[in-house]
């Protein structure tokens, strides 16, 4: 037989009978996970398949989305604070009065924004 052209059905696939049976049991059991519906079934004399068998043919099927996730923010970055203060961090700057000595500073930070805004005011009034 040629292989190479289509999919041969194989003894070990699941049949439509037994998908639409783990989905018919999935809904009259809702809230058993599907690990605990595999060994059920098995139980009930319904189907024997494994517990990744059920699992693939509910999350094929669209039944294992029980959470509606909400969008990710993923990627997005920093969103930056509108107005001074909304944000507030400790900025710490370290200066050498001497080879030997170090003298570190701690100013509370702003939003980056007004700190442009007062440096170009500043550079604008010298």
């Amino acid at each position: 037989m040629n292989e190479h052209n289509a999919w041969i059905p194989r003894d070990f696939w699941l049949i439509d009978w037994e998908k639409q049976a783990i989905v018919n049991f999935f809904l009259s059991h809702p809230d058993e996970g599907y690990r605990r519906l595999a060994f059920m079934m098995i139980d009930a004399s319904i189907v024997a398949v494994s517990p990744s068998s059920v699992y693939r043919v509910l999350s094929t099927g669209g039944y294992l989305r029980k959470w509606n996730p909400g969008s990710s923010k993923k990627g997005d970055g920093f969103k930056g604070p509108k107005r001074p203060h909304e944000h507030r961090h400790i900025d710490i700057s370290k200066r050498r009065s001497s080879p030997r000595e170090t003298v570190s500073f701690m100013r509370p930070g702003s939003c980056a924004k007004s700190d442009a805004r007062n440096k170009s005011n500043l550079s604008k009034s010298s």
